[in-house]
């Protein structure tokens, strides 16, 4: 079972790089951890001589700070706490399971205080997010030569990754009129990364033409041609 699989709707918890913070280190949240969403990076411009204004947009997001506000663990686990709440990771909170957002940590100085139980460390702890959420164990798509009819059901474009088994020669991607054509590959595994751009086959270098394809929110085709054995995709489907 996934640490996510232990996370309960009704107890303020999170998992981050695959540890969970009750379970794992013994974190106690007192408050409801919040829901926040990504908002667009909107640019609005002045136009002189008018009461009015424009707004322009590229269709991006902000990132954004996501609080875990009065946290409290016993002395004992702060070294190992200290280690864990480093860097960046995948983060899943409590309230939504089965999504994940990149995130990176920064821990502010703990408070020591006692009680009738020992001594504990309160603290807060500041993640800086990425704008999208991702699912957290999406699986691949099996694909077939020509036309495939597959389902996004995310809230925005996304950008998926396509692992093809070639039998050597040129591979085109087209999806919603953008087409990708990956030019004379080799027989073996070749991958496709329409978020970073890059094409990939380990015994070649290789050249493309055309534009990366992305999906809309809804029912997509993905025509795939070319020679190949197998291929399936990932669709990265995203969520504010």
């Amino acid at each position: 079972m996934m640490k996510s699989d232990y996370l309960e709707k009704d107890t303020p918890n999170f998992v981050f790089k695959g540890e969970n913070a009750l379970l794992d280190h013994g974190l106690i949240i007192a408050n409801e951890l919040p829901v926040i969403s990504s908002i667009p990076n909107i640019d609005e411009i002045k136009v002189l001589g008018r009461s009015r204004t424009l707004t322009e947009w590229h269709g991006d997001y902000e990132a954004y700070d996501y609080p875990v506000e009065d946290v409290t663990i016993p002395y004992e686990h702060m070294g190992e706490v200290q280690r864990w709440l480093r860097g960046t990771g995948k983060l899943i909170t409590h309230n939504d399971v089965d999504k994940y957002v990149e995130a990176k940590v920064n821990i502010n100085r703990p408070v020591e205080y006692k009680n009738q139980w020992g001594v504990f460390y309160d603290f807060e702890i500041s993640f800086r997010c990425q704008p999208f959420k991702y699912k957290v164990a999406e699986q691949f798509i099996n694909l077939v030569a020509g036309d495939n009819i597959v389902m996004d059901h995310g809230m925005e474009n996304a950008r998926p990754y396509f692992e093809i088994d070639s039998n050597g020669g040129d591979i085109s991607f087209e999806i919603n009129g953008r087409k990708l054509t990956v030019l004379n590959t080799n027989t073996g595994l070749l991958t496709v990364d329409t978020e970073s751009g890059v094409v990939i086959q380990p015994t070649k270098k290789l050249f493309s033409k055309g534009d990366y394809p992305f999906l809309y929110p809804g029912t997509n085709i993905i025509k795939l041609t070319g020679s190949f054995k197998s291929a399936k995709v990932k669709l990265r489907s995203v969520w504010l």
